[in-house]
């Protein structure tokens, strides 16, 4: 027997994270996310494994008063100490009701549970636990945070918040349209400085851009510090604190910089993006990692402005229920796209996809143009 089988029979590990496994089904997991054995294993030696019938329920006791944060990053209750924290649960709903139940004892819960899975919906309705908000991890699960008992904190979402992609409300259609055929002519000017974008899901290599406003000035340098690897980090530590400024390319784009001040907020990068015709695609993700993007004052919003495009190029956002929504991005206007909820976008229509993306310091004026679709 193996030290990680923390005493268990293999075949008993085995069979309760294949339970786990087919529970979660093909929804999105990180790395740590998926029930394996080891994990199993740790479970039940820490106690945390409790059952009812069918029900398999992983909960603890919070020794502590804990923090509860949403996808924003910000703490939208405390739970106190001795509270329910519910991990996973997976049996019939009755089995379920009837543990949680049983084990609450009438005192608090807290459970991040699968946003759309139909058995866990149910049992959170039956159990009457309350919505406090939405969970979001970087491989881009997305999570409801149920609970009842919770002291709520006064920093709640925006209404805007609630938006993943919208077509904003101003400028209006012809400030933006005045520099429709000059942006077609900045596309030669470009073409030999595209940067292949550093991400895991950039699918074949297909997602390209140059910057007119970068991290240090750089029309090459498309990233941003903050988000680089650890390993970046170490190899460039000169760049750690660089601010944005202008690139060279900016100058030779004068038109850019029109369009880019319909826009009533300060930018922080601004860049071009290039999604290839031939099977561009970016698979889902959710750029948590970036903490500064938001919607507060002095967060980061991405705008979209789309230069050259096709019916068929779509993006997929998903909702707090994990639905996804598709859009295309008509030209003509600015978009506004919330990097923090999961995303995708595909091209399956041969013509490369061209977009100017500005990444705005957030204001009143931004969330008011935002909030306004709604």
């Amino acid at each position: 027997m193996k030290p990680w089988q923390r005493g268990y029979e293999l075949d008993v590990l085995r069979e309760l994270a294949r339970k786990f496994q087919d529970h979660d089904g093909d929804r999105c997991l990180g790395a740590f996310s998926k029930v394996k054995e080891n994990t199993v294993a740790n479970w039940l030696a820490e106690d945390r494994v409790h059952t009812y019938g069918t029900c398999v329920l992983v909960a603890r006791r919070s020794k502590s008063r804990q923090a509860v944060k949403d996808f924003r990053g910000a703490t939208i209750a405390h739970a106190p100490v001795g509270t329910l924290v519910v991990e996973k649960v997976i049996g019939t709903v009755d089995c379920a009701i009837w543990l949680i139940n049983d084990l609450a004892q009438h005192g608090p819960i807290l459970w991040k549970g699968w946003a759309n899975h139909p058995d866990e919906l149910e049992v959170a309705d039956w159990l009457k636990l309350e919505r406090y908000g939405t969970f979001i991890s970087a491989a881009s699960e997305m999570k409801a945070i149920w609970g009842r008992g919770l002291e709520k904190t006064s920093d709640q979402p925006h209404p805007a918040d609630s938006v993943g992609i919208c077509a904003v409300s101003a400028p209006r259609t012809e400030e933006v349209g005045q520099y429709q055929d000059a942006m077609l002519g900045w596309l030669p000017i470009v073409e030999s400085l595209w940067q292949d974008h550093y991400s895991s899901y950039n699918k074949r290599k297909s997602w390209h851009a140059v910057a007119l406003r970068s991290f240090g000035g750089d029309p090459g340098f498309i990233e941003k510090p903050a988000e680089m690897s650890k390993a970046w980090k170490q190899e460039h530590a000169d760049m750690i604190d660089a601010v944005c400024v202008d690139t060279p390319l900016f100058d030779l784009l004068p038109e850019a910089r029109g369009v880019v001040a319909t826009l009533r907020a300060p930018t922080e990068r601004v860049r071009l993006m290039r999604l290839s015709g031939a099977g561009g695609e970016l698979s889902r993700h959710a750029d948590i990692t970036d903490r500064n993007a938001g919607l507060r004052n002095g967060q980061i919003a991405r705008f979209h402005l789309p230069i050259v495009t096709h019916p068929s190029v779509t993006f997929t956002s998903w909702d707090e229920w994990d639905a996804g929504r598709q859009h295309h991005m008509t030209p003509g206007r600015w978009w506004y796209l919330d990097v923090r909820k999961p995303h995708a976008a595909v091209n399956p229509s041969g013509v490369e996809r061209v977009h100017l993306v500005a990444d705005l310091v957030v204001n009143d004026w931004v969330r008011a143009v935002i909030a306004h679709t709604l």
